[in-house]
């Protein structure tokens, strides 16, 4: 039970960076973090985490939809001794997953924040929607630091984007 209450805070406090970038969605951080699915099962000696079966993740307006969604941290010497757990190096959310706010919404298969890269990656038929438009692909990265995107392709999906001109020029 230990280990479930540090899970569950060191999720609070590494799942707000990963939608606060501005490239992607928007939402108050303030606000708890809510975990709901059918099981959690916590690994000590594997440093993992793992919520699966209708995982859902709500903060405020902020929305976050999988089938599976995995906690990997790690340990360092000191905190082995002390029998605590360490930092969180990657967010994983796998299946069916849908990132959403009040201004945009991110379709995938998968998801990964890499926290050591701040990286955020979306794969598997990516659809990211505003209302000024969309852009898809089959994998689409978010440099957090920099707030660079990246829409990539594969040889049977190629990189689309949509734009609202409209929307845009208000």
């Amino acid at each position: 039970m230990r280990y479930l209450s540090i899970l569950c805070l060191s999720l609070l406090l590494c799942i707000s960076p990963l939608y606060a970038q501005e490239t992607l969605l928007k939402f108050d951080r303030t606000q708890p973090v809510e975990v709901t699915a059918d099981a959690l099962e916590v690994d000590d000696i594997a440093h993992t985490g793992r919520f699966s079966g209708n995982v859902n993740v709500k903060q405020g307006d902020f929305r976050l939809r999988s089938d599976d969604l995995t906690i990997i941290y790690a340990k360092n010497e000191d905190q082995k001794a002390s029998g605590q757990t360490g930092k969180i190096d990657k967010l994983i959310a796998a299946g069916n997953v849908v990132i959403q706010s009040l201004q945009e919404k991110a379709k995938s298969n998968k998801a990964i924040y890499d926290l050591q890269k701040s990286e955020i990656l979306l794969e598997g038929d990516v659809l990211v929607t505003r209302a000024d438009g969309a852009i898809s692909g089959s994998r689409v990265k978010i440099e957090t630091q920099s707030r660079k995107i990246y829409v990539l392709s594969d040889p049977k999906k190629r990189v689309q984007a949509v734009i609202k001109l409209d929307e845009v020029q208000k």
